[in-house]
């Protein structure tokens, strides 16, 4: 762990003051000039209006998950939720929700990482928070006939793996329809599946209450995790691709998403 980063001293910065904190106390020791570069970043991250605290942190977290940067970058943002009045309950529902996305190995790794720091001696404290999401979390008839249909027939087998995801990541509650629809789009972004997968997403998304610059707010803030990743494999800018998935936002079918019909 590294040092100058446990303690109550953490908690006294919001998110746009944490930089000059950690530049002071942690990621200084490591580089300064680095230090400063990533200050400047993570400030102007933090001031995308369109998402709450919550849902920053949340979209943090799980990049850390698709990157595996599971160690201090992971641990500030751990910290980060606490003091945001986030549990490690919460948190473990997202991983749980972000499994499917990622990759079991890779949320396994997280959760590995979250039980050390609360293992770690006033690290962390955990709280038990049973309260389920404003909307309650509930998906609204689970996806599309035509998307059900797409997974089985590329296999059988594979339609009844996806079925079963779809029925478990249902199941998650202290998450609402937006949180689970950004973490997804999130992972869509740095995991470069823009296509069918995307549009499900962007769909769920609206359906939850979000609205086209909400969506265009979670790619930004997700750029701090890996830009060049926005370009495609074509080689493409980074604009073009940006603009590629702002286009799709707007591509999606109005009265699907009027009639609920997304899976959320």
């Amino acid at each position: 762990m590294q040092a100058g980063l446990t303690g109550a001293l953490f908690f006294s910065y919001s998110p746009l003051e944490q930089p000059a904190f950690l530049v002071k106390n942690g990621v200084s020791v490591l580089d300064p000039l680095f230090a400063r570069l990533y200050a400047a970043t993570d400030a102007q991250s933090w001031e995308v209006p369109q998402l709450t605290i919550r849902e920053k942190v949340f979209l943090c977290i799980v990049a850390d998950v698709c990157n595996q940067t599971l160690g201090l970058p992971f641990e500030i943002h751990v910290r980060t939720a606490q003091q945001r009045g986030v549990s490690t309950d919460e948190i473990r529902d997202l991983l749980r929700c972000v499994a499917f996305e990622s990759g079991y190995p890779a949320a396994m790794a997280a959760f590995e990482r979250l039980a050390l720091l609360e293992r770690d001696v006033g690290a962390l404290a955990v709280v038990s928070v049973t309260t389920p999401a404003a909307d309650g979390g509930v998906p609204t008839g689970g996806p599309p006939p035509e998307v059900r249909a797409a997974w089985h027939s590329v296999d059988t087998g594979f339609g009844e793996f996806m079925e079963l995801q779809s029925r478990m990541v249902g199941s998650v509650a202290r998450l609402s329809v937006r949180e689970r629809a950004f973490a997804a789009i999130t992972c869509d972004a740095l995991y470069q599946t823009l296509d069918e997968t995307f549009r499900i997403h962007v769909g769920r998304a609206l359906s939850g209450g979000a609205e086209p610059n909400d969506i265009r707010a979670v790619l930004r803030f997700g750029a701090q995790f890996g830009s060049p990743r926005s370009g495609t494999p074509s080689g493409r800018s980074t604009n073009a691709s940006l603009r590629a998935r702002l286009r799709r936002v707007r591509q999606v079918d109005a009265s699907i998403i009027r009639g609920g019909g997304f899976w959320q």
